[in-house]
């Protein structure tokens, strides 16, 4: 299924597989946020507000925060450098998976940021700004999930803006079954991130985010994460 729409400074692009069904009732285990082309713990902090609401929680836990990686830094260290190198694949959801307890993990990506207002009337905040899910924008995923390149979006995204993405990856299928992406090119970040949190919410009404395995169970060694390599781009 492919879907997209524009509305007002924000243009969206949904992808999912044939075989999954978003709308159902879907246990959801946030990995983290990948930011700027590496993976980033703080870039979490400031969005869970915005995000876990959309996932039916008041914070979410994620397997790249300081719960968990503090715990096991040569893993987060394996993580960031491998991520860096070949951005976000199958095969790094799949080794994330065991320690997952949700049907589905998912990957949160940012990159960018909104434009700077050129006026004063810019700053005036719209009535979307008190939606009460809110998201920042994602680092494009690479590969198959990346929405495809459309005259409307590239001529914003030569104006610059703030990109935002959520992959998802079935723990059954082993393969990546849904993108949700937008480009935002207005000037309120806020506004931004809850717009792309209320897309979220839309497209997976009936999800929640549920907690990893404790004491990093079950998580992968940091060799095993650097034994992958160069692999090819998450896609469904």
């Amino acid at each position: 299924m492919l879907a997209a729409g524009c509305f007002s400074d924000a243009d969206f692009s949904v992808k999912s597989s044939a075989g999954f069904t978003p709308l159902s009732e879907l246990s959801v285990s946030v990995v983290g946020v990948f930011k700027d082309g590496m993976m980033s713990s703080e870039a979490w902090d400031g969005l869970s507000a915005q995000l876990s609401p959309a996932l039916h929680a008041q914070s979410c836990d994620v397997a790249y925060g300081d719960a968990h990686m503090k715990k096991v830094l040569p893993l987060a260290q394996a993580m960031e450098e491998y991520t860096r190198d070949n951005g976000i694949t199958d095969d790094l959801f799949a080794l994330l998976a065991p320690a997952a307890t949700g049907d589905v993990v998912l990957m949160i990506t940012v990159a960018g940021h909104a434009q700077k207002p050129t006026s004063a009337r810019d700053v005036l905040p719209s009535p979307l700004f008190r939606s009460p899910n809110a998201s920042p924008t994602p680092a494009p995923i690479r590969g198959s999930l990346t929405p495809a390149p459309r005259g409307s979006r590239a001529e914003k995204k030569s104006r610059g803006g703030l990109e935002m993405s959520a992959s998802f990856f079935s723990r059954k299928t082993g393969h990546g079954v849904a993108l949700v992406s937008m480009l935002y090119t207005g000037t309120n970040e806020e506004e931004g991130i809850a717009l792309f949190a209320k897309k979220l919410s839309a497209f997976v009404p009936s999800a929640t985010c549920v907690p990893w395995k404790p004491d990093t169970e079950a998580m992968p060694a940091p060799d095993q994460i650097r034994g992958l390599g160069s692999r090819a781009p998450a896609s469904f």
